[in-house]
């Protein structure tokens, strides 16, 4: 159980962390859309930034997923679902 919980813990900051990296990758999807409006970056940095914000949403997915499976864990432990 302990184990479980401390799991639960970690896939929640886990998902904190994915949170923050979505804000940081649209953030530079912003700044290099900016700067390829005026010419100082390359259609390549744009799409690269855009691919960096997908593969943060994705992680987050991911994170989402996780959490869920400790939570059951967690709730399966304790009794609260019956097999």
């Amino acid at each position: 159980m302990i184990n479980a919980f401390k799991d639960y813990q970690q896939q929640q900051k886990f998902l904190h962390l994915e949170e923050e990296s979505i804000q940081l990758a649209q953030e530079n999807v912003n700044i290099v859309f900016e700067t390829y409006k005026l010419g100082a970056a390359t259609l390549v940095q744009l799409r690269e930034a855009q691919l960096s914000l997908a593969q943060a949403y994705d992680r987050l997915i991911a994170a989402r997923y996780n959490l869920k499976i400790a939570e059951t864990e967690l709730l399966r432990l304790k009794g609260d679902i019956v097999k």
